[in-house]
């Protein structure tokens, strides 16, 4: 009975507004909200409609206050409920749905709130923690941040809040391997809280945890240890034994004592406490222990090195100036390994391996001569295409076909791409999850369409190579474009494919304007307005109809 008395007022109202009666309208849309209160509840969604219906009432009444006031309560309700669904969907694993609403929630927060509100930061939290859940850290570290910086000013650095974005950020840098940026963060995210949370509070815990995981890596087992042990402390007390996080820090326990080696060697420096505030310095026992190993090695190829400067000698007898020339270059180099400033061991396994690449290449170049000598093309390339890695001859065989599919390939070595980049026609690597800056260095001599979707994250040394490539270039598998990556693409000058992007920051915008060719970004979602209005200044690029769908209630 109250729904159907709850649609029956909306409707009414929708009549009413249509009829320009906005007093009676109003009306209408109180009875419904009065209702929605009572029967429904303070947080359920046909509230926020009601309160939507009230704010168009209010403004063509001029009665301005008002309807910002009923917009703020339904913009919270709507935010409440997408993050309620968003976090379900979470738990079971369904992060593509959570996602989308994640993003919906932080259109509607910068719509009402604005990019700079506390808001707007805990919406980009939770989807840059929805990102982390699938991998996409880079995306994830570009929302985090942007909520980090939010609080710092609104907040200030000693805020609770502010030490939760702290923790989020330096445990995404952390997931990136930027250990040094990652450990001050974690650590001041450790100071504010137990300032402010006392010692023994679950939020201080996951800082412990988190600091735990990051001296794991970098071999500090002790230290990282003792933290693991704290952090499982408080969340036994506080959570009970049987509460996931204390799961959580068991796991991680166990890895740290399952890694840590008898002969590791007691760290000097150490995390400090809520009463420090300098961050420690980073020195790893493996990195000790490496120096150590090194001087060892490196005093032992010198015995060789002395042994070869005798032998070179000799040969002055016979080539006088290349005896001199050996013994003078055998001394020097002796005499910086004595010192420690040349790794000796280290240039000898380089050597090893380019001398063993040398003679691969040397056998690939063998079979090609009787693969291709024998008639025998059409039956080797149809063994070829079943492998997952090419080889160089493998890849000088395919190289004289016009259009490759080569989508199951995974592995590519620099040389095989060398060869490869001599194929005229469409060359489709779309198998590879990674692009290497040697291997783009290589690829950009193709001259046909290259297409190479499955790579999901593209460095700016790759992007600087891959930009020179002068076909149609597909790259429909990267999310997430830095204004670094894009200051390179933008010097691409033929068809490029973006497709894959969905969200794009203002810098990132302005460089792929000068793009000098076509443009498609036909999977863009998320953009500001500004963004959006850089990007349809130049009439090349191709967005989706939608994407400028979020503006149309905003103004011109």
């Amino acid at each position: 009975m109250s729904e159907s008395r709850f649609s029956s007022l909306m409707a009414n109202a929708v009549i009413l507004m249509e009829r320009q009666q906005w007093q009676d309208a109003l009306r209408s849309a109180s009875d419904a909200l009065m209702l929605a209160r009572s029967e429904f509840g303070d947080d359920d969604k046909r509230l926020a409609e009601a309160l939507e219906k009230q704010v168009l009432a209010f403004k063509h009444l001029g009665r301005d206050l008002d309807a910002e006031r009923a917009l703020h309560e339904a913009t919270q309700i709507r935010i409440k409920h997408i993050r309620r669904r968003g976090l379900s969907f979470s738990e079971e694993h369904k992060y593509a749905d959570a996602e989308k609403l994640y993003r919906e929630a932080l259109l509607v927060c910068e719509r009402v709130y604005g990019r700079r509100h506390r808001e707007t930061a805990t919406c980009l939290d939770n989807l840059a923690t929805c990102l982390r859940s699938q991998s996409l850290f880079v995306e994830a570290t570009m929302h985090a941040t942007r909520a980090l910086d939010i609080r710092k000013e609104l907040l200030g650095e000693d805020h609770v809040h502010t030490a939760a974005s702290l923790s989020n950020v330096g445990y995404l840098y952390r997931l990136l391997g930027r250990f040094s940026e990652a450990q001050p963060l974690l650590v001041q995210s450790l100071v504010v809280r137990e300032k402010h949370l006392g010692a023994d509070h679950p939020h201080v815990a996951e800082s412990l945890d988190r600091i735990a995981s990051l001296c794991r890596d970098l071999g500090r087992f002790d230290e990282a240890a003792g933290l693991c042990e704290r952090a499982l402390g408080i969340r036994r007390a506080s959570l009970g034994d049987e509460h996931p996080l204390t799961a959580a820090s068991l796991n991680n326990l166990a890895l740290i004592r399952e890694r840590r080696s008898g002969d590791e060697v007691s760290v000097v420096a150490a995390l400090p406490r809520a009463h420090d505030t300098a961050p420690p310095t980073i020195r790893t026992a493996a990195a000790s222990r490496k120096t150590t190993e090194d001087h060892a090695s490196g005093l032992g190829i010198l015995a060789a090195v002395v042994v070869g400067a005798v032998l070179a000698a000799v040969t002055f007898w016979f080539v006088p100036w290349a005896g001199v020339s050996v013994v003078a270059v055998t001394g020097v180099v002796a005499i910086l390994t004595a010192l420690g400033v040349v790794p000796l061991d280290s240039i000898a396994r380089r050597a090893g391996a380019w001398l063993k690449r040398s003679m691969a290449e040397d056998e690939a170049v063998d079979r090609d001569a009787v693969v291709l000598g024998d008639g025998g093309m059409r039956s080797d390339v149809a063994a070829i295409l079943k492998k997952g890695v090419l080889t160089v001859g493998d890849a000088r065989v395919l190289a004289k076909l016009d259009n490759l599919d080569l989508d199951h390939v995974h592995s590519l070595t620099q040389a095989a791409a060398d060869a490869l980049a001599r194929q005229r026609g469409t060359l489709k690597l779309n198998g590879l999850r990674e692009l290497r800056s040697k291997l783009a260095k290589s690829l950009r001599w193709h001259e046909g369409i290259l297409q190479l979707n499955g790579v999901h994250e593209l460095t700016a040394a790759a992007a600087a190579h891959i930009a020179r490539h002068s076909g149609d270039l597909h790259l429909n598998g990267v999310r997430e474009l830095s204004g670094e990556v894009t200051k390179h693409l933008a010097h691409h000058r033929g068809l490029l494919h973006l497709d894959g992007v969905r969200s794009l920051e203002d810098d990132a915008a302005n460089w792929l304007i000068k793009h000098r060719g076509k443009l498609t970004l036909h999977g863009l979602r998320l953009v500001t307005r500004q963004t959006f209005r850089t990007l349809q200044s130049n009439p090349l690029i191709e967005l989706p109809d939608d994407v400028g769908g979020q503006f149309e209630n905003l103004g011109a």
